[in-house]
């Protein structure tokens, strides 16, 4: 099993500090990837893409199907006002150009939103092998839930998923994937948290072939909190590529 893992602070008013588990560093990643297929980060590390072969791939619509327990769904086209609120965060796009094309040219997009308290659950499952979904969750202002995210991946799952979280709620998002040892996820996950906001994140990564996972927390609101939890469980040699960001953008945030 091979982990690589990278966390980063940002205060967006007063400079920001960065911890890299690896190696120190002082700059921010601009990852490119090269001829030979190689995701390079610009500090001397680097993720082999290789067997992904990528621009061989047929990606269809259709390939993801969504179920929300607790929540209302729609498609993208069924709520374009409620589209155009996603997060659009630039930076880990030019962090990663898999999340880009997942951004441009995804295969299905899902709305889902979470207005009373409770336990909720998204299950993800995947009926094509090749799928890039691009999903918008929206959390009302003054609610607690408790959520569980199911993956069900086949060969490459690509996903992006955009969470707002409204002023005054609290959200415990737990992550649990189901995935075989032939798998490869490439996963954006992007929260905005408004005033007084909580979040606690619990990543459980099961393993697969490759599991690259992003985590992007915007603190935009007023005393808004966000935490990071995770697990990893993988052999032989599956590989885990982990980037945490936690961006304090408001006053009193922690």
């Amino acid at each position: 099993m091979q982990l690589r893992g990278r966390c980063e602070f940002i205060h967006s008013k007063e400079g920001y500090g960065y911890i890299d588990y690896m190696k120190s560093s002082t700059h921010n990643f601009n990852a490119q990837v090269s001829l030979d297929g190689r995701l390079h980060y610009g500090s001397g590390m680097n993720t082999d893409l290789r067997f992904l072969n990528f621009a061989h791939r047929i990606f269809e619509s259709g390939a993801v199907k969504l179920r929300a327990q607790g929540g209302e769904v729609y498609s993208a086209e069924e709520r374009l006002d409620l589209w155009e609120s996603r997060l659009k965060i630039k930076e880990p796009l030019r962090l990663n150009p898999y999340f880009k094309e997942n951004a441009e040219r995804p295969t299905d997009t899902y709305i889902v939103r979470l207005s009373s308290n409770g336990e909720c659950s998204l299950n993800f499952e995947q009926i094509k092998a090749n799928a890039l979904c691009h999903v918008l969750l929206m959390v009302d202002p003054g609610i607690q839930v408790r959520l569980v995210e199911h993956i069900r991946a086949q060969d490459y799952f690509g996903l992006i998923l955009d969470v707002i979280v409204g002023a005054h709620s609290r959200l415990e998002y737990t992550v649990h994937q189901d995935t075989s040892k032939q798998t490869t996820n490439i996963i954006l996950r992007n929260f905005s948290l408004s005033d007084q906001a909580y979040l606690r994140l619990i990543d459980v990564e099961t393993g697969g072939r490759l599991s690259l996972v992003h985590t992007w927390i915007r603190l935009d609101g007023a005393c808004a909190r966000g935490e990071i939890y995770g697990g990893f469980f993988g052999n032989d040699s599956q590989k885990f590529d982990i980037y945490n960001v936690i961006e304090h953008r408001a006053s009193s945030t922690v």
